[in-house]
């Protein structure tokens, strides 16, 4: 089972990344388990494909609902857009991240306040703009704009965790603590939220 699914991984990421040289969408196969489909919907998140990610999840919920599909539904909830987004808003928010681990942080807020612009409804490009100003140090701004993103998706977990780092950097550790356990809420098993209530401590 494990070598099929390996297989079944690499043959995905394979496809991702011919439908990427190609410009072409790629499409969800037919056929597969719960389980794969899950793993599926994990690759495709990697490599950005956030529609085929929801598609495959939908598909492992739809399968297994008191399986699997719990894990999926987790999965969609916390980490997936909660909106539909166009290829081009997910390039685009990759971009600015790129240029914010890079170092470049007003190249990241540039492009991430494009982001916004194009599509407001699209939660991760606020995220990592809140991430980019508490690394600047506004932090009144960052929690104001992490506040946006909570409010397009109040699942967001990447978006509990930043704003928990913005209110810690803030002197607010009850507002960090809050944070962190509206995001272990969203999802119990997250690490990134699990490190941060450590950071934050008793």
């Amino acid at each position: 089972m494990k070598n099929r699914l390996k297989s079944l991984l690499v043959a995905v990421a394979f496809s991702l990344c011919m439908g990427l040289a190609q410009g072409l969408p790629e499409k969800v196969p037919d056929g597969k388990t719960p389980a794969e489909y899950y793993e599926m919907a994990q690759a495709y998140k990697r490599s950005g494909w956030t529609e085929q990610a929801r598609d495959a999840l939908n598909r492992s919920i739809k399968g297994d609902p008191g399986g699997v599909g719990r894990q999926a539904r987790v999965y969609l909830d916390c980490y997936i857009p909660r909106y539909p987004v166009v290829p081009e808003a997910v390039q685009l928010n990759i971009a600015g991240y790129n240029q914010m681990a890079g170092g470049d942080f007003k190249a990241a807020e540039a492009t991430f306040k494009d982001c916004i612009r194009r599509y407001p409804k699209f939660e991760w490009p606020y995220g990592n703009l809140g991430l980019v100003y508490t690394q600047l140090g506004q932090l009144k701004e960052a929690r104001h704009v992490l506040q946006k993103a909570l409010d397009i998706n109040p699942s967001y977990v990447n978006g509990w965790v930043h704003l928990a780092e913005a209110c810690l950097k803030d002197n607010d550790k009850a507002g960090a603590k809050s944070a962190v356990s509206q995001a272990l809420r969203c999802d119990p098993g997250s690490s990134q939220a699990r490190k941060a209530q450590a950071q934050i401590g008793p």
